[in-house]
Formats: structure tokens, C-alpha cells, sequence
């Protein structure tokens, strides 16, 4: 008699080797977490610096495009 066994929907992996893996999800998250809120501190800035330069009448153009690009990244 002859018996199959079925695949395993993925390859059973050492429990050092998930650990691992759920490590260095969590860690590339973090750092993920990390890279949005100073985005976030450097638009607060830009914005400042945006507010100024129109108060002085002098639009800062490069600031601007800033803001623009960090809205951007930060947009998903």
C-alpha cells in the first residue's frame, strides 16, 4: 500500500528561522514608522518657513516644492 502525503501550503522553516523573519518584519515597520513622523517634523517646519517667506513677500519657491514632494511620500 501506497500512501501520499499532501504539500504544506509553505516549507516548515526552524522556529529560529520564523523568529527571524518576524524580527526583521517588525524592525523594517519600525523603521517605516520612524521615516513618516520625521516627514511629518520637516513639513511642520517647511510650513513654517513657507508661512514666513509669504508674510515677508517673498514665496519660497524651493520650500514649496517640498512640502509638495513629502505630501507626496507621505500619501498611500
Amino acid at each position: 500500500m501506497i500512501t501520499m502525503t499532501r504539500p504544506r501550503s509553505r516549507p516548515a522553516g526552524s522556529p529560529a528561522a520564523r523568529i527571524d523573519a518576524e524580527a526583521t518584519a517588525l524592525t523594517a515597520q519600525a523603521e517605516i514608522t520612524l521615516l513618516r513622523k520625521l516627514l511629518l517634523r520637516c513639513d511642520n517646519y517647511l510650513a513654517a518657513v513657507v508661512q514666513e517667506a509669504r508674510i515677508d513677500g517673498e514665496p519660497d519657491a524651493y520650500a514649496e516644492g517640498l512640502r509638495r514632494d513629502i505630501a507626496l511620500a507621505l500619501s498611500d
